[in-house]
């Protein structure tokens, strides 16, 4: 044999389409059909071998880990460790968040799919050398089409409202804006080049500068549910926990239905009161109407007892407005302390001021000698201010204890 002679030729490829497709689905068909009609004989042999020694098992197994703290398009944790913020809605209230908002519910779904999308492509193509660039291109594009899946059909606000919501629960209790632009910094791009091959405009909606603006604006409104929504929400748990005790007292005996009644009632009464407090709500809107036509009423009567001198259909005009006003002040109260807790502060203030000067004012009138010093003090302060004297007087005529 001549050793400097040239190797022999490869023997030749088979052309395409020499096995028939069906040939080769017979042959996979008996190899699997024989492995599985033969399990029982191979596992009689191989099992005793690998009980109680040190034998491995003969398939290797890799434990892959997806979770949102080994992704690294958006890291919860700092370098030292300390967690900077939640980005999963879903893990407030007992991990039951999500069943609360709609919004919660895209954003964990998104954020799902993103990191899903990560670990994924990482655990099947590992970078060696120089092939992280490739890798870390495959995942972004990965994640561009995502994020273009999730947010397609959504209006601008509501598009950015999904994306920002993983960055409301920080640590800290401040906004992370550079988080938020360093974020779609990465995508943005990738996004762009979906829209072009898709015909969608995701990219545009997710513009950087109206972004942030939305975030910093609702960042301290949107961290957690809103008090009108999270008393609707508890209004309609414990109506559903009431229905379902009584049908438990239904099947086992009447040993919590005095428990279901009174969790039925708790939820239907907190609903409608929400339902009569909440602006825009059909309960408000009619309790609204039957507020104003009482007033119209009480104000008829009273004119009408003035005018002819009825003394019992004037006084049941006045305790009608009486009434009237103080349900639609304490109405508006509870309405102001729901969804405005801070003007509702000043509200009381400004009440537990006037109820005091009251207080203070019929003490002083007790004292002996002091009520006829008062009056004479008032009606000077007054002289300037004559043109009230008219409703000065009406008031004594009306109340002529005050």
């Amino acid at each position: 044999m001549n050793p400097e002679a040239p190797p022999p030729a490869p023997p030749p490829i088979p052309a395409a389409g020499l096995i028939p497709r069906d040939a080769v689905d017979a042959v996979v068909r008996r190899a699997l059909g024989t492995l599985y009609q033969r399990f029982e004989p191979y596992d009689a042999a191989i099992f005793p071998l690998r009980w109680g020694t040190a034998a491995l098992n003969a398939s290797h197994v890799d434990v892959l880990r997806v979770s949102p703290e080994d992704a690294t398009l958006l890291p919860e944790f700092k370098v030292d460790g300390t967690r900077a913020f939640h980005k999963l809605a879903g893990t407030q209230f007992g991990n039951f968040g999500s069943f609360f908002e709609e919004v919660w519910r895209r954003s964990d779904i998104l954020w799902g799919r993103l990191d899903g999308a990560e670990r994924i492509i990482r655990s099947v193509l590992v970078a060696r050398g120089n092939e992280e660039e490739l890798v870390s291109r495959l995942v972004l594009e990965a994640q561009a089409e995502v994020v273009v899946d999730e947010l397609r059909g959504l209006s601008g606000g509501e598009a950015r409202r999904v994306l920002y919501q993983c960055l409301l629960r920080t640590t800290s209790g401040k906004p992370a804006a550079g988080e938020l632009d360093r974020l779609i910094g990465k995508l943005l791009p990738a996004i762009a080049k979906v829209d072009s091959r898709r015909g969608t405009d995701v990219a545009k909606a997710l513009e950087p500068g109206k972004l942030c603006e939305d975030y910093l604006r609702n960042f301290a409104e949107e961290r957690g549910l809103s008090p009108e929504h999270g008393l609707r929400v508890f209004g309609r748990a414990s109506r559903i926990l009431g229905q379902v005790l009584d049908g438990l007292s239904a099947i086992y005996g009447p040993v919590g239905k005095r428990a279901g009644w009174g969790f039925l009632w708790i939820g239907r009464i907190l609903v409608g009161l929400i339902e009569v407090l909440l602006p825009r709500t059909w309960g408000s809107l009619l309790t609204r109407y039957w507020l104003n036509l009482l007033y119209l009423i009480g104000l008829l009567t009273t004119l009408a007892g003035v005018l002819f001198d009825w003394r019992e259909v004037r006084g049941l005009g006045i305790r009608l407005l009486l009434s009237t006003a103080g349900v639609d002040l304490l109405l508006r109260f509870s309405r102001t302390l729901l969804t405005r807790p801070r003007r509702a502060r000043g509200l009381l203030i400004l009440l537990a001021i006037i109820v005091g000067a009251a207080g203070v004012w019929t003490l002083v009138r007790l004292v002996q000698g002091l009520g006829p010093v008062l009056d004479d003090r008032l009606t000077m302060a007054m002289a300037g201010w004559r043109w009230l004297e008219p409703l000065w007087r009406l008031g004594e005529k009306f109340c002529p204890k005050c």
